[in-house]
């Protein structure tokens, strides 16, 4: 049998992109209608009577192939089409397209249709125009209905665009630069795997986000405003649920005791929605931790010159190349370290026990550093966009503060993030040390 032929124009193309006809061929169809070119091989002899329907059906199916030259070889009961992954499990499927998908492709485990788009698009640099609200519909049947809307959702996803080969590396198949071979690899040691799963799993998944939220359409009107700010301050408000149970998780694990993990999570909490939203920035799209899609307009409305702030720490961050074990190690290092300005026990210090965790986790970032960069200073870089986490999370609580004060939902609500900006204690196990003296706070003025 013959192979694909790159040249083919039909070449690459899903088999949604031809004629539903082709799906359900009947006795009485005629091929001869059909252009071969990117169904059936053009090299089988021909008889003086032509192709009998019997062996043109026999090649069609041995013949069809799906954007990555798997065979389909769906079968056909009646006149409906069986999905050749229906029973696939969802972790199976493309995280784009929900199609099948073999393997991971620059970073996410794609199908090979959305892998070749990807690829062109980034190699080409093209630049798409979506015709409707920008958030078209991206599955299996309609992946090539906006363009537009497909390269978005594959970046949502995680697509890496720095790992596509440029025209300099083509018939390499794909393969980056070689690097010199060291002893050490990019992998995390079995210390971090532990914090890092726990930290990936109280990310929002790429597959399940919620665009419900989502309105780029800038409101005028009082009343929409409003509601416009409400829904963001929501929104937050569900983020801090998440990070709560990442915290109860963590502290479980390694044995903190329950004062000390409602402590570390109050100190903490700003800045962790700070660095996570930060990381997570997608052009104008900000998914919060929740999974919540929002647009940087609708965060303007709430936050003002501070969604700035994020936007250009989220920069910094990505100028830094950070990927998911050093995130991981970042927020680990945030939740252990106690020197939050804003909100501070006046009692005595953490356990040891926290202290050498904090101290252990910081060594293991700088171990893991040393595989990935020369420079020594990087490690100092790091520890820069903590800082900066923590002065963006000082603006970011006075802002929340002082929307909740004068829109009265001092009176109303009592979330966790309620607590936290109301430097609250969040159980009954914080407000009174072994002594039975009132803990006390650090607060400022708004």
């Amino acid at each position: 049998g013959g192979a694909n032929n790159n040249n083919d124009p039909n070449f690459g193309l899903g088999i949604d992109d031809y004629g539903s006809s082709l799906y359900h061929p009947s006795a009485t169809s005629a091929y001869s209608s059909y252009s071969p070119s990117g169904l059936l091989q053009t090299s089988y002899p021909v008889g003086p009577y032509g192709v009998s329907h019997a062996d043109q059906m026999r090649l069609y199916n041995s013949q069809l192939k799906h954007d990555f030259g798997i065979d389909m070889r769906f079968k056909l009961v009646g006149n409906q089409r069986v999905s050749p992954n229906a029973d696939v499990s969802p972790s199976q499927l493309c995280a784009v397209c929900q199609d099948s998908a073999q393997c991971q492709h620059y970073g996410v485990r794609t199908c090979e249709g959305c892998k070749g788009f990807f690829k062109r698009t980034v190699q080409k640099n093209a630049k798409y125009v979506c015709l409707a609200d920008k958030n078209c519909p991206v599955d299996k049947r309609r992946r090539n209905r906006c363009q537009y809307c497909r390269f978005q959702t594959c970046i949502a996803v995680g697509m890496d665009k720095e790992v596509v080969r440029t025209d300099a590396l083509k018939g390499r198949r794909g393969r980056l630069p070689s690097k010199p071979k060291s002893p050490s690899t990019r992998q995390p040691n079995s210390f971090q795997t532990q914090f890092c799963r726990f930290y990936n799993d109280s990310i929002p998944n790429p597959a399940n986000l919620d665009f419900s939220k989502l309105n780029y359409r800038t409101v005028t009107n009082k009343e929409s405003l409003c509601e416009e700010k409400l829904l963001v301050y929501d929104a937050f408000t569900r983020s801090c649920d998440i990070i709560k149970q990442w915290v109860d998780k963590f502290s479980l694990f390694y044995s903190i005791q329950n004062s000390e993990r409602d402590r570390l999570y109050s100190n903490c909490l700003l800045e962790q929605i700070v660095l996570r939203t930060a990381s997570r920035l997608d052009g104008d799209r900000v998914i919060l931790c929740s999974g919540v899609v929002v647009h940087k307009v609708q965060m303007n409305y709430l936050l003002g010159d501070v969604a700035q702030q994020i936007y250009d720490y989220a920069s910094t961050l990505k100028l830094q190349k950070i990927d998911s074990i050093i995130a991981a190690t970042l927020a680990s290092i945030l939740l252990l370290d106690s020197n939050n300005p804003d909100y501070v026990y006046h009692r005595t210090p953490l356990s040891s026990t926290i202290a050498e965790l904090y101290q252990k986790i910081v060594d293991s970032l700088k171990d893991y550093l040393k595989q990935l960069h020369e420079d020594s200073s990087v490690y100092l870089q790091l520890l820069d966009r903590l800082n900066d986490a923590r002065h963006i999370a000082h603006n970011l609580r006075k802002r929340l503060s002082l929307y909740r004060h004068t829109t009265g939902l001092t009176n109303s609500t009592n979330t966790l993030l309620d607590l936290v900006l109301e430097c609250k204690p969040i159980s009954n196990e914080l407000q009174t040390n072994d002594d039975n003296t009132t803990l006390s706070f650090i607060q400022y003025d708004l």
